[in-house]
């Protein structure tokens, strides 16, 4: 997913952003807690929204059987950074090897799930070329919720 808000490289941006965030999905939208899983920042830092062992608010119908990770930034207008992309894949990695995450998993963009633009034209374009990726997210879709 992406967050449609502005890029940060720093970690003092990124983290008011997350506070901005966090600040919206409980004021507004009555949520506990910031929704996705994770949110990464430019420079690659990670930050803990719902976390591992925590159900998301990220992605209505599929919460309960996945984890949500949004790149800060508007990935329709922005490229996302190396780090950023790094920082994913390392923190899918250690899901895995830290049993969160079946070694069997797949990654999917949030519109190949509900109807949205996220995760943006350009962020998309990148994780189709991950090994993990699902082009297919019917077989997700159908299955028994």
């Amino acid at each position: 997913m992406h967050t449609v808000t502005p890029p940060c490289s720093s970690t003092e941006g990124c983290a008011e952003i997350v506070r901005n965030i966090q600040t919206r999905h409980m004021e507004e939208l009555k949520y506990w807690d910031i929704g996705e899983s994770f949110l990464i920042g430019g420079n690659g830092k990670v930050f803990e929204g719902a976390g591992w062992l925590r159900v998301g608010a990220h992605t209505y119908g599929y919460n309960r059987r996945s984890i949500g990770i949004s790149l800060i930034g508007n990935f329709n207008i922005n490229t996302p950074t190396q780090e950023a992309l790094d920082a994913a894949r390392n923190l899918i990695k250690c899901g895995v090897e830290k049993g969160h995450l079946s070694p069997q998993y797949h990654v999917v963009a949030h519109k190949q799930l509900i109807a949205t633009e996220s995760p943006g034209r350009k962020l998309y374009s990148e994780v189709r070329r991950w090994p993990d990726w699902l082009e297919n997210a019917d077989s997700i879709k159908n299955k028994q919720r």
